[in-house]
């Protein structure tokens, strides 16, 4: 029998108990055979097995399904590229796909295959119960021998490339470039690369090459209108480019056949708000020119005193282009009797709703009735918005520019006309989806939100379609590069948070599960935070659960 299961992060390696009477034939650099510089694969065909190209593995084969490949059985299924001949120098590419693996699949690029893949080097992405790592095995005589340290990836995105490369005696195992374990080993040459998993993860828009030389690249681009200033685009996560000038735009970086990209704005002009159409796809072996970005100049923010009530609420009315559309509330509660000796800081408290909806309570609310604005010293800041917001850029929608509207026009406004010191923090608190909606502000706007705490919020969220949030976000696209909560966006925008705790999260009663893999992905990539007690109460405001986000937000604002 073949190995089963991982232990730890090693795996148990078990020698089979049957030889295997059939031997897969594979390739041989014979007569009629041709050194395949590039060639790929992006299995967009009826289902069924891999067919032309591909042999299955002696465990078994993989198989098509919605235009992506899969695994097909309880354990091992595999297959190797056989259409054309490689020599002992090899690469092989893989994407994961938005359908996340789980419990203990893996599913990952290999080289040298052989012996009918009883002879192969395989990295693989391993769900590991949750605590997701990457991994280098060597495969001989189907016993499985670990290369190198495991790699704790966290969840990754849809579209992450997995690429692994056999140069001579070294191997390399990268996620989107970045090369994660590197090992040494002379056991296995010739061969040809692979695809295996372990259970029926998917995976999609395989590369694989050989020796022969650097596979043929294209470039992505298209056009930019409308620009009245400089934007930040960015292809699969990478570089930003900076355009700066109507026309057409480029990136440096190019991609091989079969490769996906995906173009979104990293940050938009001052003043604008653009978006983006015809931006992700395939690479089908020529440049990619159809990518438009079209850019509009935003009205001015307008926020106009309207009246206190008893207890002391303010409320203005609020236009902004990018709080689309009409006139939206923002209230405003200031400290009366501040306690002495606290240093005064705003605190915003982002609603999960429409307008003044109170499904879920009445964040402002609770935070008065805790008497949180003279305990703690705090100017209390509620805006409200058209739609249940994300406090994302949509991708589609111009109205719904959320976060430019929180980091770009809120934030100015409230420091201009709020301010009694000039010295003031500025707070996130949040949860559910605005839960997700403060990480990602404070993420990727760390020089104008100091601390954030998010309750019970969906940080597994895979897809932007989930929850409802389609609208706000437009695009998966957009969601996946801008504002999942995954590895490769912690990774993008760690920096700041390595020193200091500047986050507090706590799971409830919905998304306990979520808030611990949360907390593992930040302790893997070296993001100081506190994590709270997961309590089980009710998914509101007022449930219990504020007193303990506030009291460590005020812990972590006077910290050194």
């Amino acid at each position: 029998m073949a190995p089963r299961r991982f232990e730890g992060t090693r795996v148990v390696a078990v020698r089979a108990a049957l030889v295997c009477a059939l031997v897969v034939p594979l390739l041989a650099l014979s007569q009629g055979a041709f050194a395949a510089t590039s060639v790929s694969d992006n299995f967009n065909r009826p289902d069924g097995t891999l067919g032309a190209g591909w042999t299955d593995m002696s465990d078994g084969g993989l198989a098509i399904s919605s235009q992506v490949v899969t695994g097909t059985t309880s354990a091992y299924s595999g297959d190797i590229r056989s259409g054309e001949a490689y020599a002992s120098d090899q690469s092989s590419q893989i994407e994961v796909t938005a359908t996340q693996i789980s419990g203990g699949q893996w599913i990952g690029p290999a080289v040298r295959a052989q012996n009918g893949g009883q002879d192969l080097y395989l990295g693989l992405y391993f769900w590991n119960n949750g605590s997701p790592q990457l991994m280098l095995f060597k495969r001989t005589g189907g016993n499985w021998t670990q290369l190198g340290a495991s790699y704790p990836s966290g969840p990754l995105a849809a579209g992450t490339q997995l690429l692994l490369t056999v140069t001579g005696s070294t191997l390399s195992f990268s996620a989107n470039g970045v090369v994660r374990i590197t090992a040494t080993d002379t056991s296995l040459t010739g061969g040809a690369p692979a695809i295996m998993a372990y259970g029926t993860p998917t995976g999609d828009n395989w590369v694989g090459g050989g020796s022969t030389g650097a596979p043929p690249t294209y470039s992505i681009g298209g056009t930019v209108s409308g620009l009245s200033g400089t934007i930040q685009l960015q292809n699969n996560a990478g570089p930003a480019l900076s355009v700066s000038a109507n026309g057409a735009f480029t990136f440096a970086s190019q991609l091989a056949n079969g490769t996906s990209y995906s173009v979104t704005i990293a940050s938009n002009p001052t003043g604008q708000s653009c978006i983006v159409t015809n931006g992700s796809g395939t690479v089908t072996s020529a440049n990619v020119t159809s990518v438009t970005v079209t850019c509009v100049t935003r009205t001015a923010l307008h926020i106009q005193y309207l009246s206190k009530d008893a207890s002391g609420v303010e409320s203005y009315s609020l236009v902004s282009s990018n709080d689309g559309y009409g006139s939206h509330v923002l209230r405003v509660l200031r400290p009366t009797h501040p306690k002495a000796g606290v240093a005064h800081n705003f605190i915003y408290v982002l609603p999960v709703q429409a307008g003044l909806g109170t499904t879920y309570g009445d964040g402002l609310n609770t935070l008065q009735a805790l008497d949180a604005e003279d305990q703690y010293n705090l100017t209390i800041i509620e805006p409200t918005f058209g739609i249940d917001p994300w406090y994302d850029d949509s991708s589609t929608d111009l109205g719904l520019q959320y976060e430019t509207f929180m980091a770009s026009e809120l934030r100015p406004w409230v420091t201009a006309n709020l301010a009694t010191t000039h010295a003031e923090q500025h707070w996130l608190i949040g949860f559910s989806k605005s839960g997700v909606g403060g990480q990602d502000l404070i993420l990727k706007h760390p020089d104008l939100f100091s601390l954030a705490a998010s309750w019970d919020f969906p940080a597994d969220m895979s897809t932007f379609s989930q929850y409802g949030a389609a609208q706000a976000y437009g695009t998966d696209a957009n969601f996946q590069a801008n504002y999942r909560l995954a590895q490769a966006f912690i990774d993008a925008h760690r920096a700041p948070f390595l020193m200091r705790n500047r986050l507090w999260i706590e799971g409830g009663s919905v998304f306990s599960a979520d808030a611990s893999d949360y907390d593992a992905l930040l302790t893997s990539e070296g993001v100081a935070h506190t994590t709270g007690a997961s309590q089980p109460i009710a998914h509101r405001w007022d449930s219990g659960w504020v007193p303990a986000a506030l009291a460590a937000l005020y812990r972590d604002s006077i910290a050194p």
